[in-house]
């Protein structure tokens, strides 16, 4: 942890090093804010929460309504590499220096976006830029639906611009996104007597996962689709089927166990050549997965009647992945991903997420998901819908663009994003507060394998110092 505050620039990754030492994934960000705000106090500023605990922070003598808000999220998304024993409420990241970038120990980051909170602290308590009304604005469970963002009172949206520190890269910066929606999917197919049969365990493991928005275009393979191509067809019934972290995240491992009517001395091999042949038609980088297929503990009761084959197939041939492409926008325009696969008493339960840069094609896509599996569900919810960013260019990202070319002698590019952004929703309350984001180079979100380029966290440092400069004075 000591080696991150020597890294440059020394005060933020001193920020960031401190953000890694208090468990912060969504729902459990309380004890994050309290530091924060202590933080923030520590340093002159007045920090207070709202209703539903997002966090806002003011230098003591800024006028609100003229304030430049820097605005990040508390949470992350939790995931670790298979077989790491770790618990994200309890335990600190570890970030590793590994040659340019930072990393975690065997677990996601937290880069996103607890950069984002570095950043902007960084700002707030720079001297330099006493003169310029600065305010930062943390909001709690970006990562399940942006629950805090719409829970924003209009008071903490007070001010002349909103820097959203969660998306872009050097020398890009975003000016639109998807929007999103999550559909839970319960299945209740009811349990018979195990019967006779070998008792078995599959594990698949080892894959890339990645972001369901930003890497969706990367046809990065889904573990839990994945399994199902691999089971089905085969004389066997299920005890339990499982998966995933988030529904955000392309899920990287899966696990079924139950019971079959062919000897495992023969479905071994048989699941095997299945698993040969499918990996012939991945990206490179989930070629290398690994298929466990074994005896396992006997279990006392399966799903009930011809569930197993029914279910397997359904989610085999899923709607998944990238579904349409805006030549416009040059982005995924609608995409699909099965995130998680949870156990349950009376079954399982599938958790999606659907985005798009029309709400209307996003919440045709969500429908769709439940007409897929049709009857085997029991029950469908789409829950914290959100609508996507229009993209827009505004003077302030004018100002931006000009900033970057004389800081570092290269052309600005203004893209958008297919992922979800807190910049939508905000801009749906505060219609006519200008919003740009930024970010430093990073990837692999929401995997194990998440990192921050240090030399970026640098450059975008340097250009947050420079814009809101000039930002500051413009009327």
């Amino acid at each position: 942890m000591d080696s991150l505050s020597q890294l440059f620039p020394q005060d933020v990754w001193s920020i960031f090093a401190g953000i890694c030492q208090i468990p912060h994934p969504s729902g459990a960000e309380k004890k994050l804010s309290l530091y924060l705000k202590a933080l923030a106090e520590n340093h002159g500023c007045l920090a207070r929460f709202d209703d539903y605990g997002n966090l806002r922070i003011d230098r003591s003598n800024a006028d609100f309504d003229e304030a430049i808000i820097l605005q990040a999220h508390m949470d992350m998304v939790p995931a670790c590499i298979d077989g790491k024993k770790f618990d994200f409420t309890r335990d600190a990241v570890i970030p590793v220096i590994d040659g340019k970038n930072v990393r975690a120990d065997g677990t996601t980051l937290g880069g996103d976006d607890g950069m984002g909170i570095a950043l902007a602290l960084s700002m707030l308590f720079d001297m330099e830029l006493q003169n310029i009304p600065l305010a930062a604005l943390f909001t709690k469970q970006e990562e399940v639906g942006m629950l805090g963002t719409a829970a924003l009172p209009e008071e903490f949206l007070r001010g002349k611009l909103l820097v959203n520190l969660d998306s872009g890269c050097d020398n890009v910066f975003q000016i639109g996104c998807a929007g999103g929606v999550r559909t839970h999917l319960a299945f209740a197919p009811g349990w018979e007597n195990a019967g006779k049969g070998e008792h078995f365990a599959v594990t698949l493991g080892n894959l890339t996962g990645g972001h369901s928005g930003v890497d969706i275009h990367l046809r990065r393979a889904n573990a839990l689709i994945l399994l199902a191509k691999i089971l089905t067809g085969n004389p066997l019934k299920l005890a339990e089927f499982s998966g995933g972290n988030a529904d955000n995240a392309i899920p990287a491992q899966a696990f079924c166990r139950g019971v079959s009517e062919m000897p495992l001395a023969q479905l071994e091999p048989l699941l095997q050549r299945r698993a040969a042949l499918l990996r012939k038609e991945l990206s490179p980088c989930d070629q290398n997965f690994i298929l466990q297929v074994g005896a396992a503990a006997p279990v006392e009761k399966v799903f009930a009647g011809n569930f197993s084959e029914a279910f397997l197939k359904k989610l085999a041939a899923a709607p998944d992945g990238a579904l349409a492409f805006s030549k416009r926008y040059q982005s995924v325009y609608t995409s699909s991903n099965i995130g998680m696969a949870i156990p349950q008493s009376k079954g399982l339960e599938l958790v999606s997420s659907q985005r798009s840069f029309s709400d209307a094609r996003r919440d045709q896509t969500a429908r769709r998901i439940v007409r897929h599996f049709g009857k085997l569900a029991v029950k469908a919810e789409h829950l914290q819908p959100y609508p996507g960013w229009k993209p827009e260019i505004n003077a302030f990202q004018r100002i931006a663009a000009a900033t970057w070319r004389e800081l570092f002698g290269n052309e600005a590019r203004f893209e958008v994003i297919h992922a979800g952004l807190e910049c939508g929703i905000i801009r749906g309350k505060a219609p006519e507060l200008p919003v740009i984001a930024t970010f430093p180079l990073h990837g692999n979100l929401h995997t194990p394998s998440e990192y921050l380029d240090i030399a970026s966290v640098g450059n975008i440092r340097k250009f947050l110092a420079a814009f809101l400069l000039r930002a500051g004075v413009e009327k």
